[in-house]
């Protein structure tokens, strides 16, 4: 059974700390990660989060206002938590055999007060032989896809 935690992360001025957009001197930007890291290290110690074999993790942002966003521009957010949970030992490793990264979520200005959160979420670890399967079916939709878009251009 999987269970669930939401660890906050601090806003910059109502926005969050990082965004690929925008380029902060390289001083300032280690300042961010490392408020990032730390806040995600007392956040896991204060709810507890036990060391996992896997899990799954995707940044969740609450705005204040309507503007478009591009939830991908969060992503050096996100990877700053998750080196956080990694320095926290939640999981020994950011790499993909520990972690699944979901694209971060920008949700609707008025459901609610603004806010940023990691959520995560302790995944079953798969066998490396589910995993090889999986790939291999994946793989060969892939392909036949291809195949068909290219038949269908033909």
């Amino acid at each position: 059974m999987s269970e669930l935690w939401n660890l906050p992360i601090p806003l910059v001025g109502n926005r969050p700390p990082l965004n690929a957009n925008k380029r902060l001197n390289p001083f300032a930007h280690n300042r961010r990660v490392q408020d990032i890291k730390d806040a995600i290290g007392w956040r896991v110690r204060e709810v507890k989060i036990p060391s996992l074999e896997h899990v799954t993790v995707q940044l969740v942002y609450q705005p204040q206002n309507r503007r478009r966003r591009d939830p991908s521009n969060l992503m050096p957010t996100q990877k700053a938590a998750v080196d956080g949970l990694v320095l926290a030992g939640v999981v020994p490793d950011d790499t993909p055999e520990f972690v699944t990264e979901e694209i971060p979520a920008v949700l609707d200005p008025n459901c609610g007060k603004s806010g940023l959160w990691l959520v995560v979420e302790s995944t079953p670890l798969l066998s490396p032989l589910v995993r090889r399967e999986i790939d291999e079916d994946s793989r060969q939709e892939r392909t036949q896809d291809a195949r068909d878009r290219y038949e269908e251009t033909s």
